[in-house]
C-alpha cells in the first residue's frame, strides 16, 4: 500500500508584533523568580528584551536584538514550545527576517555557558549583507532530492514542509 503524501502546513508571513509583545513583557522581579537569576542579571535580560524586535507568524515567535559588534541575535521558538530541529525552517526564518545573503551561526557553547531554558534556538547573524563567517564552505552545494550520489535522502530544494499562504 502506497504512503499518502504528508499534508503540508501553511506558512504565514511574519508580522511585527513588537509593541503588543512589550506590553506583556515580564518585570525584573518576575524574571528573577522564573529564571532563578540575580537582580542584576534579570535587569540585563529585561533591558535586552526591551530592545528586541519581535515577529510572529502564528507558529513561530522570533526576537531580533542588535548585539554590540557585528551580529544580530536571532532567537526562535515555536509558539507551542515544541522542538524545531529542521535546518530548512531555520534558514527560511533567517532569510525572511534578516536576508538571504546574511550569514548566521548557531553556537554549541562550553558547558559553562550553556543557556537551555526552553525549546528556543539562537542564531547570531552578521549585520552586513554579503559579509562571510570565516568558516564553512566557499560555494553552494545542495541536493535537490534526486539522491544521485546514493549517500543520503533529501527533500527537493525549497521544500521545508510548508506551503506559502
Amino acid at each position: 500500500m502506497a504512503k499518502k503524501p504528508k499534508k503540508k502546513k501553511v506558512w504565514r508571513p511574519f508580522e511585527d508584533v513588537t509593541l503588543a509583545w512589550r506590553a506583556g513583557m515580564p518585570t525584573v522581579e518576575e524574571t528573577m523568580f522564573s529564571n532563578g537569576v540575580s537582580r542584576e542579571h534579570a535587569e540585563k535580560q529585561v533591558e535586552d528584551l526591551r530592545k528586541a524586535k519581535v515577529y510572529n507568524n502564528g507558529e513561530f515567535e522570533v526576537n531580533i536584538t542588535d548585539d554590540p559588534g557585528s551580529f544580530l541575535h536571532v532567537s526562535v521558538k515555536r509558539l507551542d514550545r515544541a522542538p524545531i530541529r529542521d535546518w530548512r525552517v531555520m534558514q527560511r526564518i533567517k532569510n525572511e527576517l534578516v536576508g538571504p545573503e546574511h550569514e548566521g551561526l548557531e553556537l554549541y557553547p562550553a558547558e559553562s555557558r550553556v543557556v537551555d531554558m526552553a525549546n528556543q534556538y539562537h542564531m547570531w547573524v552578521l549585520k552586513n549583507e554579503g559579509e562571510r563567517v570565516p568558516c564553512g564552505w566557499s560555494h553552494r552545494l545542495a541536493n535537490d532530492g534526486d539522491n544521485l550520489s546514493g549517500r543520503g535522502k533529501q527533500r527537493p530544494i525549497g521544500d521545508d514542509g510548508y506551503e506559502s499562504e
